[in-house]
């Protein structure tokens, strides 16, 4: 596949509306109709969220007709030198949307490409914490074969039972 070319991973549907700082709720563009190359392949869109973040960001699963098409595309990225942690502007990380979105393939593709599995977003929470709040244990136990911790603590001050409680 060429760098300029992402068609073969596409499988666009709708835009959804971004409601972020940069004025008033505007389409953010299909994952498939951004121009990536290795120069571009970490650039942030208006939202703060890079195309790796973004395509396994749970906003945008309308974007992909199945799993399959996600993960081809997700792999893409890697390809053309996606850093997989790159932050966005919350902190989050591609590991943690993945973690929180229910996508174990992508996690482990992650954890190939070198993620850090400690990294937590600005409230305190790990991918662990938010795997184990929405219910993915398959990510759950991904995360634990990589050494997740699982006594980190969160701002709030709670540890996982607390913020899985809270």
């Amino acid at each position: 596949m060429s760098e300029d070319n992402n068609s073969e991973n596409d499988n666009a549907t709708a835009h959804t509306l971004c409601d972020c700082d940069s004025g008033p709720p505007h389409p953010i563009p299909h994952i498939k109709d951004m121009k990536l190359t290795t120069a571009t392949v970490n650039i942030a869109n208006c939202c703060g969220a890079p195309p790796l973040f973004a395509s396994v960001c749970v906003d945008t699963y309308r974007e992909f007709e199945t799993p399959d098409a996600r993960l081809n595309y997700v792999k893409w990225l890697i390809s053309l030198g996606a850093d997989v942690n790159v932050v966005t502007k919350n902190r989050c990380t591609a590991l943690i949307a993945a973690a929180y979105g229910g996508h174990p393939q992508s996690l482990d593709l992650f954890f190939q490409a070198g993620a850090n599995v400690e990294w937590s977003a600005d409230d305190g929470c790990t991918a662990l914490m938010y795997a184990t709040t929405n219910g993915c244990s398959e990510n759950v136990d991904l995360l634990l074969k990589y050494h997740a911790n699982v006594n980190a603590v969160a701002k709030s001050g709670d540890g996982l039972m607390g913020v899985l409680y809270n």
